[in-house]
């Protein structure tokens, strides 16, 4: 049985059922702790049934990230600006001389 409450990010072994898992988050108000195997199927938990089980620390999977590891082109950094616009290009500083109104027709 398990006393331990589940921490995000550690991987257990659960003995009965012989698998091995991550815990990726935990809600308290739902009463439930959500994990992924790993071969990236997802299940939860409720607390009761969490502290039922026979539960050890483990150690990640020798290639448990393989699946979901991101190519260089999708990890680049999400806040850095996306442009497909060269550098070099001398229109893209040029801003509109006004905005258009009825007076401009």
């Amino acid at each position: 049985m398990s006393r331990k409450l589940p921490v995000i990010g550690a991987w257990y072994q659960d003995i009965e059922e012989n698998q091995i898992f991550e815990v990726v988050a935990l809600d308290e108000e739902g009463d439930c702790i959500d994990i992924q195997y790993a071969d990236g199927e997802i299940g939860e938990f409720d607390y009761d049934t969490w502290y039922q089980m026979l539960v050890l620390p483990a150690q990640p999977p020798e290639g448990w990230s393989a699946p979901y590891e991101l190519s260089n082109e999708d990890s680049a950094d999400p806040d850095k600006t996306f442009t497909t616009a060269p550098t070099d290009d001398p229109l893209r500083d040029i801003e509109p001389e006004s905005v258009f109104s009825s007076d401009d027709y």
